[in-house]
């Protein structure tokens, strides 16, 4: 089996373990333009393991919300970011190519590095990528955590 069948279903298995609701669901609700989801493993276990979706809807704007795996009673803190600062993140994103890129190869092994999911559902359409960002050569890739990591610290802040 490859890294990827190890890894996929782990990512896939934290945002259904803490009862959030699938991307697919939540863009499929009148006036949500689009949603992004990024999946964070931690493999030691130094930090709670996270999922943060961020929403953007016609009207209200763009709000990250991040829940955590044992902590915080599992309850989202929420981020409203500014137009521009989502602007420039959805820019980033589009930049990478994110809607054609496949997941990262040479993924190392499950247990030995952090490995991160990040989605992107808007209309009928889904998409999703692995990456382990310790371990990232590619520039598409190396630019997708760059962009995550730019424009949406929030969902990268470790709880322990």
């Amino acid at each position: 089996m490859s890294l990827l069948g190890y890894h996929v279903p782990m990512l896939r298995a934290i945002p259904d373990e803490l009862g959030l609701v699938p991307v697919m669901e939540i863009v499929r609700r009148p006036g949500i333009t689009d949603v992004y989801r990024i999946t964070v493993h931690y493999y030691d276990r130094r930090a709670c393991d996270s999922v943060a979706t961020l929403i953007r809807t016609m009207a209200g704007g763009a709000v990250l919300e991040t829940v955590y795996r044992r902590a915080l009673d599992q309850k989202p803190l929420a981020h409203k970011l500014d137009d521009r600062r989502y602007r420039a993140f959805v820019t980033a994103i589009k930049t990478t190519g994110f809607d054609k890129l496949i997941d990262q190869t040479g993924l190392p092994a499950y247990d030995s590095t952090d490995v991160w999911m990040i989605e992107r559902a808007a209309g009928s359409f889904n998409h999703s990528v692995v990456v382990a960002p310790e371990s990232v050569q590619s520039a598409p890739h190396k630019a997708l955590i760059d962009a995550v990591r730019s424009y949406l610290p929030e969902a990268l802040r470790m709880v322990k």
